[in-house]
């Protein structure tokens, strides 16, 4: 058994029972609707009911993680003598990396040395692949520091590339400006997003409708894929509302690369991720040369 526990966030977007599946402990984000927080783990408040009081124009607050989630999710290890590797989604992202940080210095009075705090600069789907292959490494018997050794290697090698047909939400959380909204409905023109190494969102290019996005998304990833046309690294697809636009990139990949037939895994993006990009949203995640 390891001698450190591995910690994330929800921004992942993977199922609930992932997590506990793969010992993973998990920091939830939080919404907050009429009053009442819902949190992004077990609650009866699922993405759909996000969306749909988005478009409605329904109030809701946000919240990554708070300090107090990351010392609960914490502490019962570092009781136990172990060390904490915390896997967090993209500090540009949202505020999730900073109350991990205040978290831990709170905790370093009484446990120098054992937490660890790692920035993978990546989001719900490379997000999800980052944690997917730190969990089978462990599983393996590595050490954390061939934990830090992996991520520090490899972060600046995961691809995110996703496209939206919800251009408005874009706009109203900052990812788009007005000037692109209008154009985008006027002509049908959606923009195809990718995220640098620094986990920075990023406009690339732009393609007419969903379906000319998704062969966008696969031809970046015929592009770019570690090994070509022979890549059978890890795969992960997520979506906000869309599955059928997300079966139908699987499939296109899954036609490119025969070695990823039956590997790649799709997810639904959840209330964090999903509070920020509305429905709509489909990302492609893999590892690149």
């Amino acid at each position: 058994m390891a001698d450190y526990t591995l910690t994330c966030c929800s921004a992942a977007d993977l199922p609930a029972d992932y997590y506990e599946s793969h010992d993973l402990k998990c920091a939830p984000f939080h919404i907050r609707f009429d009053g009442v927080q819902h949190d992004d783990l077990g609650d009866d408040l699922v993405a759909c009911d996000l969306f749909r009081r988005m478009s409605d124009g329904g109030e809701f607050k946000a919240m990554p993680p708070q300090i107090g989630d990351y010392i609960d999710a914490w502490e019962p290890s570092l009781k136990e003598g172990k060390e904490i590797v915390h896997l967090s989604v993209a500090s540009n992202f949202c505020g999730a990396f900073s109350a991990a940080r205040s978290a831990s210095e709170i905790l370093e009075l009484d446990y120098a040395g054992k937490i660890h705090i790692i920035d993978t600069c990546c989001v719900s789907a490379g997000y999800a692949l980052i944690l997917d292959k730190v969990c089978a490494l462990r599983d393996e018997g590595k050490s954390l520091e061939e934990i830090e050794e992996w991520v520090a290697a490899n972060k600046g090698k995961v691809q995110h590339w996703f496209f939206t047909t919800d251009l408005n939400t874009y706009y109203n959380t900052g990812i788009l400006k007005k000037g692109a909204v209008l154009f985008g409905t006027a002509f049908g023109s959606l923009p195809v997003f990718g995220l640098d190494e620094n986990g920075v969102v990023t406009p690339r290019t732009k393609a007419h409708g969903p379906k000319n996005c998704i062969a966008s998304l696969a031809k970046h990833m015929q592009d770019l894929a570690a090994d070509g046309r022979a890549y059978d690294g890890p795969c992960f697809i997520t979506h906000s509302a869309c599955e059928g636009y997300a079966r139908e990139l699987s499939d296109q990949v899954a036609s490119a690369f025969p070695n990823l037939a039956f590997k790649i895994l799709i997810n639904e993006i959840g209330l964090g991720t999903g509070s920020l990009v509305g429905a709509g949203t489909v990302m492609l995640a893999f590892l690149g040369k």
